[in-house]
């Protein structure tokens, strides 16, 4: 995965451990993953040559934590906002590792198909600093939340 741009909260580490969730979806669309450019609010999109076959967005949870799977609004609207565009389907990537003697492993939700949102969710005020991070003001929000149900385990 090529980098380009990355934000003042993506550090190297997130850069490389979303690049290996999106290559890792890519083989299962049998397609390259590549990485968005600063005017996007999501990670990437997947594509085979020159045609677009999807969106998404990666969260990666270290050792010890179980997927949260929350968004931000802004995230989840831009991609159901470019799958209804584009008619291509958009993902929320994640890893977990919830203990030291457990692997880690890959899984996803489908959040649109490309026609219509295929995922359950609410809206609540929640979040904070991901520990080993500087608190930054914006850290609580209205979040998109998932049930832990909705990840289909891929890896």
């Amino acid at each position: 995965m090529k980098k380009l741009n990355f934000t003042m909260r993506e550090t190297k580490e997130d850069l490389k451990h979303e690049g290996m969730l999106a290559n890792t979806m890519a083989e299962i669309l049998y397609a390259k993953a590549s990485k968005a450019h600063a005017k996007y609010r999501i990670d990437g999109w997947f594509h085979q040559n020159k045609n677009l076959v999807g969106w998404f967005e990666c969260k990666w949870y270290s050792q010890g934590h179980k997927a949260f799977v929350m968004l931000n609004v802004p995230k989840f609207k831009q991609l159901v906002d470019l799958a209804e565009l584009t008619g291509k389907p958009s993902y929320f990537l994640m890893r977990e590792k919830q203990g030291p003697d457990v692997p880690g492993r890959m899984g996803y939700i489908l959040i649109h198909d490309g026609k219509k949102i295929q995922c359950q969710y609410e809206c609540k005020i929640a979040g904070g600093t991901p520990p080993g991070r500087k608190p930054l003001p914006d850290d609580v929000e209205p979040l998109i939340i998932f049930s832990y149900s909705e990840i289909v385990w891929a890896a």
